[in-house]
């Protein structure tokens, strides 16, 4: 197993800094600073990145974090939907949507939009509001059902080599709330419209009741579109069943899918912790679902897996499926405890300590942060992997990455990012 050696002559915050630092060009935040593949905008990733930049209180990565923004508006379709990646070209900026259209793209878009708008200029605020008001209401376009969650594709978010997690995804719609809490107000104190019938408090209440069911759920109620003298019972009996039966009075996480009526109960460790930042989960559901990351020992050695245990190559349940060597590069594959299937992200980790520090459970959150810097260094040197084996911490696929430096900032930084 790898024992990383903390560079104890240079302060980890600032060399967080500078990593974004060297990240930056003139259209914003590259994923990578050191691999060709990542040189472009990542939507995603500069988003995150911009959460980052924006923790740190440092004015030059803010800048690039607002030019990463400016960038993927400029390149949002006429509907609205951000792009997933922007690469910069001679003849201009070439973007694309990836095969299932990167649904997080435009949510992380509006939740790194809302927190950097105190350092725009007036008239970069007003784009980027606008920009991200139609991000909203094209994300509203996603609920299919009338329940008020976003239907996901395969492949419709970060996981997107993992092409069998869609439907009512935890991730998703746990963004969709944290966008809807962060730009609702924005959207009163200056007119924007974000669609008929919005509301964060009662969208986190369809993501409580759908993938944390109770024993008494009456679906009904959340067509919100229905007049509330009409939801008169569910007619179709299968869902309800399902849901009935996934009732669980010990449960300890939030499931990571709903689709086709069965309810998939892996540990999505990312979503279970934005759903903890974004008060979708209540304070008892935050204490549980912390305490099974605690027990599940998600964040030891090295930075945080993505899930709670690695999906069997042989039981694939939906999540991950076996990938042709003609289909898939090495670097991009799931076996246990490698990329998507339970590998250890930095990037993750930030959002796992914020989470406990959302809950008051600091001294956890500094273990966290601790677990981040021995992933971020390789030799003794700040490298910042995309990810490491959650296993035996062999670091994988580039360096240089601008998420796992950000995760540094955002994990540790003030309260003000949210």
């Amino acid at each position: 197993m790898r024992t990383p050696l903390l560079p104890a002559e240079v302060d980890a915050r600032l060399a967080a800094v500078d990593a974004l630092r060297r990240a930056g060009r003139r259209h914003g935040f590259v994923a990578s600073a050191a691999d060709d593949h990542y040189q472009s905008i990542w939507a995603r990733d500069a988003a995150i990145a911009t959460v980052g930049a924006a923790a740190s209180g440092d004015p030059e990565i803010i800048r690039i974090g607002i030019r990463s923004l400016l960038t993927l508006g400029s390149c949002a379709r006429p509907n609205g939907q951000i792009p997933n990646t922007v690469w910069s070209r001679d003849n201009g900026l070439y973007r694309d949507w990836h095969e299932s259209g990167a649904v997080d793209a435009s949510a992380w878009f509006a939740i790194a939009t809302a927190h950097v708008l105190d350092n725009c200029t007036i008239d970069e605020a007003r784009t980027l509001r606008a920009k991200a008001a139609a991000a909203i209401r094209w994300l509203r376009d996603r609920d299919l059902n009338g329940m008020g969650l976003l239907w996901v594709p395969p492949a419709g978010d970060w996981m997107d080599s993992t092409l069998h997690r869609s439907g009512l995804t935890l991730l998703v719609n746990a963004l969709w709330v944290w966008a809807l809490r962060l730009f609702e107000p924005i959207a009163d104190d200056h007119g924007l419209d974000l669609g008929a019938g919005l509301d964060a408090d009662a969208t986190a209440a369809a993501v409580r009741a759908l993938l944390w069911p109770a024993e008494d759920l009456d679906l009904a109620t959340l067509l919100f579109e229905v007049p509330a003298g009409v939801r008169r019972g569910w007619p179709h009996p299968v869902l309800a069943s399902v849901l009935h039966h996934a009732h669980d009075p010990d449960r300890r996480w939030f499931g990571a899918t709903l689709e086709a009526a069965r309810l998939r109960e892996n540990l999505d460790v990312l979503g279970n912790c934005i759903a903890v930042i974004a008060d979708v989960a209540t304070g008892q559901q935050q204490h549980r679902i912390l305490t099974a990351l605690d027990e599940l020992s998600v964040s030891e050695p090295f930075a945080t897996r993505t899930l709670g245990a690695p999906v069997d190559p042989n039981d694939w349940s939906g999540l991950v499926e076996p990938e042709a060597e003609v289909v898939q590069d090495h670097r991009w594959r799931n076996p246990p405890y490698r990329y998507h299937n339970g590998g250890a992200w930095p990037f993750v980790g930030g959002f796992h300590s914020w989470a406990l520090r959302h809950a008051g459970r600091s001294e956890e959150a500094g273990r966290v942060v601790a677990a981040i810097d021995r992933t971020n260094t390789i030799n003794g040197e700040w490298a910042y992997p995309e990810w490491v084996d959650g296993h035996t911490g062999e670091p994988s696929t580039t360096r240089m990455q601008t998420w796992s430096a950000a995760a540094r900032l955002y994990a540790a930084g003030p309260e003000h990012t949210g």
